[in-house]
């Protein structure tokens, strides 16, 4: 997983061939995200939020561990994706033509984790499942 919580994250060097590939394919969307969440003000992640974008290999529960989200399970861990009541946990799940966008809101502050799930082989193939079944398409 890869965890951004500042812009200038999208143009550093990275170790990684594929995480580089990654940033680089997603950095408009990453780009205009990082502007909303500062909404014209000195961008603060504990205070705007951050984003998480899913690798390929990326286990679920380790996502689930590390963003305290519930991404596959609900809020109550009563259902589970695949069950009949089961229903995303975010605030929003929108398509794009690279990525699912679940965003999740942190607080009563408005603190916001996005979590970027590319579509990617390599990827979760429950992950890219339940996002494609739930996720409202976006244009823009």
């Amino acid at each position: 997983m890869i965890v951004l919580r500042h812009p200038n994250q999208l143009s550093a060097a990275h170790v990684n061939f594929m995480t580089t590939i990654i940033i680089a394919s997603l950095s408009g969307l990453l780009q205009q995200r990082f502007a909303h969440l500062g909404e014209g003000v000195v961008y603060d992640p504990d205070e705007h939020g951050y984003m998480v974008l899913v690798e390929p290999g990326d286990d679920v529960k380790a996502l689930e561990t590390a963003t305290g989200c519930p991404i596959l399970s609900d809020w109550f861990g009563d259902s589970h994706y695949g069950d009949s009541d089961y229903a995303p946990s975010c605030e929003w799940l929108d398509e794009y033509p690279l990525c699912f966008e679940m965003g999740f809101v942190l607080n009563d502050s408005g603190t916001v984790l996005l979590l970027i799930v590319p579509k990617l082989i390599g990827v979760d193939g429950e992950l890219l499942s339940m996002c494609r079944e739930n996720a409202e398409l976006k244009t823009d």
